[in-house]
């Protein structure tokens, strides 16, 4: 079966949990009138479609995760937004300095919904985006998109070697290092005896691309004190084997868990906030968190065996999670 319909019932309404010894700490109000939900929507301009009330049913078509439209990755952005990688659809560019959520969607010389995305990162200004398509590869190729503030369209960094080779396609990417300006690539591109693996090095200063070896570790930072303070929180509530992730962005600090479980606190403070988001459901999750001007985003989706339902975000306010 390539995928089925169904009605997905977002059940976001959230109780104060007054039976918990920290209910103090846990009470969220997430009002509708401060809380913005939205699912990604190909057929919108802006790329989202706004949910109404704590909640709400919606037919949804259960798809395989690599067609699925759902976040990757999350970013700052220049002109102090914020960013969202959202597979077959593209780019969302965030801002809420107004108090509200705007959404924007930079639109492109090649049809996105063709194509995943992968990852965000920040160089000299610019905001670059990773794509690929799934094999057997139909559209033009297209590995590097860049958007800078005042740009309304995204730009395409050409690759040399997917130029003379438009199968190959990156499976893994690894940004530039600090003081850096060299992207490497994992790339894998079909042969007479199956998928042929190999890996370049491209600066984006110059255009040239080299053959490069080697293992393709991510980096990974060490949490810091004020961050370890948050996760000792989580862990003292749900655990020591907790794990949680750690939000985007210059606001106040944040880690996470999938089932929504939040710390917030303040750099050089001992104090830590402890709240829960609403409950997704058996099949919902939060996949990532980034702090805007004025709030956090955290974006989610539903997964059951190897297939995406629906897929989104919701935009809370500083007050609502106050550290």
């Amino acid at each position: 079966m390539r995928s089925a319909a169904g009605i997905l019932s977002l059940v976001i309404s959230v109780g104060l949990f007054t039976g918990c010894t920290d209910s103090k700490e846990i009470n969220a109000a997430f009002a509708q009138a401060t809380v913005t939900w939205a699912l990604f929507d190909q057929g919108r301009p802006d790329g989202l479609r706004s949910l109404n009330g704590f909640e709400q049913s919606q037919r949804i078509v259960w798809v395989p995760r690599p067609q699925a439209v759902r976040a990757t990755d999350l970013s700052e952005a220049p002109g102090r937004k914020g960013a969202v990688a959202v597979s077959r659809l593209g780019l969302l560019l965030l801002d809420d300095s107004t108090g509200a959520l705007v959404a924007e969607r930079p639109g492109a010389q090649l049809p996105l919904t063709a194509y995943q995305t992968g990852n965000l990162f920040l160089w000299q200004g610019k905001l670059f985006l990773s794509l690929y398509q799934e094999p057997p590869a139909v559209m033009p190729p297209a590995t590097l998109a860049w958007w800078s503030a005042g740009q309304t369209r995204l730009a395409f960094y050409p690759i040399p070697s997917q130029i003379r080779e438009a199968s190959r396609q990156i499976y893994a990417m690894r940004p530039p290092a600090q003081d850096s300006s060299t992207v490497v690539f994992d790339w894998k591109h079909p042969g007479d005896k199956g998928w042929v693996l190999d890996r370049t090095e491209f600066v984006l200063d110059s255009g040239l691309e080299e053959p490069a070896t080697g293992l393709l570790v991510a980096d990974q930072k060490p949490l810091t004190a004020d961050l370890l303070a948050l996760k000792a929180k989580l862990a003292e509530r749900l655990g020591s084997g907790v794990v949680s992730k750690t939000a985007v962005g210059t606001g106040p600090l944040l880690l996470f868990t999938d089932a929504g479980w939040v710390a917030v606190g303040l750099p050089g403070e001992a104090r830590v906030r402890l709240y829960r988001l609403p409950d997704l459901g058996v099949a919902g999750h939060y996949v990532g968190a980034l702090s805007l001007a004025k709030g956090f985003i955290f974006t989610w989706e539903t997964t059951l065996r190897g297939y995406v339902g629906a897929a989104g975000l919701v935009h809370v306010p500083f007050g609502v999670l106050a550290p």
